[in-house]
């Protein structure tokens, strides 16, 4: 074995100290990779899940769990062949801090597909597009922090939109497509700005991270534009009377005025209580509302007071349920439930 002399000795100290203080960087193609699996599932998941294919909750939660961990591991499995290829091709192999890094990566995603199947039992899933955002901003924050690389502002970016899209009440669709935007296209572009990050100046790194947003909210805001409900029908508003008499195949619209009784039938099943008999509660309108039929059954859409069509399906949420248990000397036990149901106008 032959002996290195000092001079060679000191540089191979030198170059091992200088590699391990770099730092970690995140590539391109994993950010492609990642947002394109994140977009994917933003859009097509609830195209591929529905009531009609999987009626049950538990099949419903099953499908949420193959389709999202299905689609996310192989995602990882392609990010990982990948990284370590182009480290083999740079003579390099990965840090440690990278394999940890990749680790808490891979924890935050598990996270997310947990918190998808849970809400196919517990709710919320209005915001579970807001809270994989959420993940996704908590995992570039993290590789920030390792990173020359100005992951935290991005990261920071992506958690306070996701506040901001659940504090201001944005409607599901418009947080689907902000989703999809942000992962599907605003990730891969991302990557395209950290390879020429290192040499834009402070002003131009800065006026790069706000073009990025603006791009992404200009993406989601033209695809949820595109999918929004818009009519163009030739029917004339009728009254339920006259709905009553002659119920029309084809396309009619009810109209519903101030005051209209809906009375609501509640059915209640569960191990210890069950109801007998179905009492209505009655329930009148507070604003007008013109309802959608299709063939005398409505058809899922709905407006009120003469304002834009909407879906039923994206906003009906339910923001506050109290229950509360009591025992009444005169009528024995009851049940006192409050109950505050939003339908988006």
């Amino acid at each position: 074995m032959e002996k290195q002399s000092h001079p060679e000795q000191l540089d191979a100290i030198y170059s091992m100290i200088s590699r391990g203080q770099q730092s970690v960087r995140m590539d391109p193609h994993t950010l492609l990779i990642w947002g394109g699996a994140g977009g994917f599932l933003a859009i097509f998941t609830d195209l591929l899940i529905t009531d009609a294919r999987f009626p049950e909750r538990w099949s419903q939660a099953l499908a949420v769990f193959l389709l999202v961990g299905g689609v996310l591991t192989t995602a990882g499995l392609f990010d990982y062949r990948f990284t370590r290829r182009l480290r083999w091709r740079q003579d390099r192999t990965l840090s440690f801090v990278q394999r940890q890094l990749t680790k808490v990566w891979w924890i935050l995603m598990g996270l997310g597909v947990l918190m998808s199947v849970a809400t196919m039992f517990y709710g919320g899933g209005y915001m579970i597009f807001a809270a994989w955002i959420f993940l996704v901003g908590l995992a570039l924050v993290i590789h920030g922090l390792f990173s020359e690389q100005p992951l935290e502002w991005y990261g920071a970016s992506m958690m306070l939109a996701s506040v901001l899209l659940l504090a201001l009440g944005a409607d599901y669709q418009l947080t689907q497509w902000f989703a999809a935007a942000l992962f599907g296209a605003g990730m891969p572009l991302l990557g395209l700005i950290l390879r020429y990050q290192p040499q834009m100046r402070r002003l131009v790194a800065l006026s790069a991270l706000v073009g990025w947003g603006l791009l992404v909210c200009l993406m989601a805001e033209a695809g949820y534009q595109m999918t929004r409900v818009s009519f163009d029908s030739q029917a004339e508003p009728i009254r339920l009377a006259d709905f009553a008499v002659d119920q029309a195949r084809g396309e009619q619209i009810v109209s519903l005025p101030v005051g209209s009784p809906v009375p609501l039938y509640l059915t209640w099943e569960g191990n210890l209580l069950q109801s007998s008999e179905l009492e209505p509660i009655p329930l009148r309108l507070s604003q007008p509302l013109e309802i959608l039929m299709r063939d005398g059954v409505p058809e899922g859409h709905y407006r009120i007071g003469g304002g834009e069509w909407k879906e039923i399906s994206y906003n009906f949420r339910v923001p506050r349920l109290t229950i509360q248990a009591l025992i009444d000397k005169e009528t024995g036990p009851r049940i006192d439930t409050s109950l505050r149901v939003e339908i988006g106008e």
